[in-house]
């Protein structure tokens, strides 16, 4: 039984990715269905809220993940073990206080996500109506000459 010629392309572009090409192809799938969610539930804030955000959590949650794995195995979490420090103060005081400032990184990467797929999406016009503000707009000047003289 032979496979067919265009199979093994498919299967070695999602197969097992690497981690630099699964956020690159997580990165390009996110705003389509982000449109393909709001186009089909219809615009409104909320809905758009919800396409970005299940989109988004994904890739902060295996930063996470993988963090919080790699200093389970740190020197001061095993002491605090050896020790006999109970579990959930480990959690709170040793690990949680070293994850915090990864995902604030994480965060300011998703406000842009998140920014950049609401533009996009009313930019399509599958966004927010355009009578809800989303963000603070710059204040229209009143002037209208190149000389900043007022009309």
């Amino acid at each position: 039984m032979g496979m067919p010629h265009w199979v093994p392309v498919e299967v070695g572009l999602h197969a097992s990715p690497t981690p630099q090409s699964e956020s690159a192809m997580q990165r390009r799938a996110k705003p389509p269905a982000a449109a393909s969610f709001v186009s089909v539930a219809g615009p409104s804030l909320t809905i758009v809220v919800a396409a970005i955000a299940l989109g988004a959590w994904t890739g902060p949650a295996r930063v996470a993940r993988a963090e919080i794995l790699s200093l389970r195995e740190r020197e001061f979490v095993q002491a605090a073990e050896v020790i006999g420090v109970p579990t959930r103060a480990i959690l709170f005081r040793e690990i949680l206080p070293n994850l915090l400032p990864i995902l604030f990184v994480q965060a300011t990467f998703i406000f842009a996500y998140a920014l950049l797929t609401e533009s996009a999406l009313s930019f399509l016009g599958a966004g927010v109506p355009p009578s809800t503000p989303t963000r603070p707009r710059a204040p229209r000047s009143r002037r209208t000459g190149s000389a900043g003289t007022s009309r």
